[in-house]
């Protein structure tokens, strides 16, 4: 194509670009809106993992990974390895047996019964290989400190991290369970019900008898 040629195109395309403007804005004068995309929920992102689709599972864990390391934390009792193999096995285990998640029942109840179970594998393997000595040292958050508070501050949120790990380590991992999912992810009495198959009643009970055990072990502590 030749300079003028190019030339000559350049005011064409313009034209063509105006009435086509024209013709979007029809007799409002206005441009349309850009149609609002909406995310995949997690049913859907799950049935397209299921079927071999990679990117809906790198999705989909990207989405749920803090929610998967924070239950698996809660159920090791914040011992950070356990907590961390737990989680990356978590992953493993739910990309082979995702296919097998059925609709009828939340995705969330399917991943968080996979978290439960490896879990609960990886406290039975650390047993059995070796008797180790959870040090209260370890690092017990997946949050780093703020630096803008004081050096009190982060000593006494250090203090009562492990002083929460001592508590939660005195719980049955099915109480732990319960009560990470009721006060850290939000899940109401009926839902809690419904995914572990007991009255609501029971799951009421339960937490009362949680929350005082976990009360007396932070009176006992100093704490109010």
């Amino acid at each position: 194509m030749t300079d003028e040629s190019k030339a000559m195109s350049i005011p064409a395309a313009e034209s063509r670009a105006r009435q086509a403007t024209a013709r979007d804005r029809g007799a409002t004068g206005a441009l349309p809106q850009e149609k609002h995309v909406e995310e995949p929920s997690d049913d859907e992102l799950a049935a397209k993992a299921g079927q071999g689709d990679r990117g809906a599972f790198e999705r989909l864990a990207w989405r749920w990974w803090d929610r998967i390391r924070g239950f698996c934390s809660a159920l090791a009792g914040f011992d950070p390895e356990i907590a961390r193999d737990a989680a990356q096995e978590t992953l493993i285990q739910l990309h082979r047996s995702i296919s097998k998640w059925e609709k009828a029942g939340s995705f969330g109840s399917f991943l968080y019964g996979i978290c439960k179970n490896v879990t609960k594998g990886v406290i039975r393997s650390r047993a059995r290989t070796r008797n180790r000595q959870v040090s209260l040292h370890d690092g017990l958050s997946y949050e780093p400190e703020d630096p803008t508070g004081t050096a009190e501050d982060a000593a006494i949120k250090r203090d009562l991290q492990r002083q929460l790990a001592i508590a939660m380590r005195s719980l049955e991992i099915e109480d732990r369970e319960l009560i990470y999912l009721h006060e850290a992810e939000g899940m109401a009495v009926k839902a809690l019900a419904a995914m572990m198959g007991l009255p609501e009643g029971t799951i009421k009970s339960r937490l009362f008898r949680i929350r005082k055990k976990l009360a007396t072990i932070f009176e006992e502590a100093g704490y109010d």
